[in-house]
């Protein structure tokens, strides 16, 4: 029986007018989107059916848990942002500085 890795992501949020911002994801996080998936009705799509709205929401969920935005604003405000969200690969030395080290952790 082959089991699923998941990683918690580590997610650069880049919001116009604002700073990028790189958020490492943990498991309240991943808890937080299992569990409002199974809430909506139709459910969400699986994480991997809909990349986009789960690295969304776990930005979002990330960025609320360490204080960066507002505990107020809702998942359903978040994502009519315009902003892009990505995953960022700490293994790679491939980010937009061309700086081969992984950013220094918030706090949190």
């Amino acid at each position: 029986m082959a089991t699923a890795r998941l990683r918690s992501p580590l997610i650069r949020v880049i919001r116009d007018g604002q700073e990028p911002i790189e958020i490492q994801t943990s498991n309240p996080d991943l808890v937080l989107w299992d569990k409002t998936r199974a809430r909506k009705r139709p459910p969400w799509p699986k994480f991997d059916e809909a990349p986009f709205l789960w690295l969304s929401f776990l930005a979002w969920s990330a960025l609320r848990r360490t204080g960066q935005i507002p505990t107020e604003l809702t998942y359903e405000q978040w994502e009519t942002e315009n902003m892009d969200v990505s995953a960022v690969d700490p293994d790679s030395d491939d980010d937009e500085t061309g700086n081969p080290t992984r950013p220094e952790a918030g706090a949190g």
